[in-house]
């Protein structure tokens, strides 16, 4: 309705998107899903949402280089990397309705987690690739691990530092902010480093998730 209206259009940011919006969401989904389940379907998650989004984003991406005329492979493979990721939201919504196995349900909900945080990494890897004017496979895979690996290994040291913290904080009202204020810290500090923020976000909320129970007062 609005871009029928009259008038300037508003550009919405995609940084203000990126940072305030999707790692509060992530975190939310990671809290509440199992970290044991997805780790017991581990290959099958990863399959789906590391591998096949790889080959979706590449295979997207050679056939936009070889049938638009003028396009690069990264732009291909940027292109790629906006579409290649489902999202589970609706595939949750009627498996829960009609009783899917758990097992399903885990498999879509670990899939729909991490298939954003690939998505995004070979999006960041593409633009750098467009910007700079060159596009080797070689350098946007050690790319895309280092990025992927340093998410793991910044989710994993935000989440130890919530657990440290947790017991330290008596006051509920402290202890929600500090939940609150983890899938931004995780975000920020994965991109001060130039790794994958998404994917610490996840990696920390799944694992504090986890550790909740234990560490968390019913306050």
């Amino acid at each position: 309705l609005y871009a029928l209206l009259p008038g300037p259009n508003i550009t919405l940011d995609p940084h203000i998107v990126l940072t305030v919006v999707l790692p509060p969401l992530l975190y939310s989904a990671a809290l509440d899903s199992s970290l044991l389940a997805i780790r017991k379907n581990m290959r099958i998650v990863v399959s789906l949402s590391v591998v096949l989004v790889l080959v979706t984003a590449l295979a997207i991406g050679w056939g936009f280089h070889l049938f638009v005329a003028g396009a690069t492979l990264a732009a291909g493979v940027a292109v790629g990397a906006a579409v290649a990721p489902p999202d589970p939201v609706a595939a949750l919504a009627v498996g829960r309705r009609v009783n899917l196995p758990p097992k399903l349900v885990t498999i879509i909900q670990g899939e729909g987690l991490l298939n954003d945080a690939t998505a995004l990494t070979i999006l960041s890897v593409a633009v750098t690739a467009a910007v700079s004017g060159t596009f080797s496979f070689a350098a946007a895979a050690g790319q895309f691990v280092l990025a992927a690996a340093g998410g793991l290994v910044v989710g994993a040291a935000v989440a130890w530092a919530v657990r440290l913290a947790r017991p330290l904080t008596r006051d509920p009202l402290l202890s929600n902010a500090i939940s609150l204020a983890t899938p931004f810290v995780a975000f920020l500090l994965g991109e001060e480093l130039y790794v994958s923020g998404v994917l610490a976000v996840v990696v920390a909320g799944l694992i504090v998730g986890h550790h909740t129970p234990r560490l968390a007062s019913g306050a």
